[in-house]
């Protein structure tokens, strides 16, 4: 018995329940704000694509649609990616990694079934999947009627020969990288640095004996976390090296929550979202329509159809047991080493 099935499947003398019984009243009690509660063209719908041809969904009010899961962190080998770089390298011409070129860079969870998860749990995922799963087959049937074709890459995977119990659903985090918006042209720089005023008690070498007195109390000082609040992308271990060349980009802390319901900061998440983390996600849905372009080579290139599961806000119900994640540093192509 692994410990993560012990840990939740043991009943807690105090309330004659297990970890998992608590669990599934909880899912349950999310009611139509479960995934696995929806079905396209019955609870929700595709809104109007966008001047770029990309699909969101709405709810029958036309507000976003948005919806809540039970999961646990699947392995790298199931489709989690956790580093601050692509899985797969940029050819060589979009290195190094820039303020402009890795806007779109999300780290990925592969979200499963829950270990040794009960019934109900296991058929809530299982419905969560088909949820995601019937827009697919939907947008499959609209295909072949209408002659399109397209690469795609979908938000569920699972085997031919795999059982449905071995399903995962990729979740895309939100963008790793943010760059502040512009204020307009840049200010020419003066030549010199500039006077500037200063109080003239700020200058006296004599401190106030009430502001040392207090000075001696104060302790470490500890600064609340915010959703929002920006850190430089170095406080991740592996954003080192000529791969990187950002300038303004910053990381940016999001609603994501541990079991004591504080925020997890940028540089925890490799150690907090583990395999194994259970997890309690609101996501929304979209579909990217990438039309047809022409290689490096002039070769034409397929349209694509990109479905994500977007994350919005993410809690951590329980903890996995795997060692944290430890993406290597990237290294640049030789080729565009001078």
């Amino acid at each position: 018995m692994s410990s993560i099935t012990l840990r939740r499947c043991t009943v807690d003398r105090k309330t004659g329940k297990t970890m998992y019984d608590v669990l599934v009243e909880e899912a349950q009690a999310l009611g139509d704000s479960s995934l696995s509660a929806h079905g396209i063209d019955t609870t929700f719908f595709r809104a109007n694509p966008d001047n770029k041809g990309n699909i969101f969904y709405q709810k029958v009010d036309g507000t976003p649609f948005v919806a809540s899961f039970i999961a646990e962190v699947g392995s790298e080998a199931q489709g989690t990616w956790m580093a601050v770089y692509p899985k797969k390298s940029p050819p060589a011409h979009k290195l190094p990694m820039n303020d402009g070129n890795s806007k779109s860079h999300r780290m990925v969870l592969a979200l499963r079934c829950p270990t040794s998860a009960p019934v109900e749990l296991r058929t809530m995922f299982r419905n969560g999947l088909a949820t995601c799963d019937g827009i697919r087959a939907d947008d499959e049937k609209h295909e072949a009627d209408s002659g399109e074709n397209f690469d795609v890459t979908e938000w569920v995977l699972c085997g031919e020969d795999a059982q449905d119990e071995d399903a995962v659903l990729l979740l895309r985090l939100h963008p790793t990288y943010e760059v502040p918006p512009s204020s307009g042209k840049d200010l020419p720089r003066s030549p010199r640095k500039r006077i500037t005023k200063v109080d003239s008690a700020a200058q006296s070498d004599q401190v106030p004996d009430d502001i040392m007195a207090d000075s001696d109390n104060m302790g470490p000082q500890i600064t609340e976390r915010r959703v929002s609040d920006k850190y430089p992308p170095n406080k991740l271990s592996d954003h080192r090296g000529p791969y990187f060349a950002h300038e303004k980009a910053q990381l940016t802390q999001r609603d994501y929550t541990d079991r004591e319901g504080k925020l997890i900061a940028p540089e925890e998440l490799y150690a907090t979202l583990t395999e194994g983390t259970l997890v309690l996600v609101m996501v929304s849905l979209a579909t990217y329509i990438i039309p047809g372009q022409k290689s490096d080579k002039g070769a034409p290139l397929q349209a694509k159809k990109i479905y994500h599961v977007l994350v919005d806000r993410l809690k951590v119900l329980d903890r996995g047991d795997a060692e944290p994640w430890d993406p290597p540093v990237p290294e640049i192509p030789e080729a565009l080493i001078w």
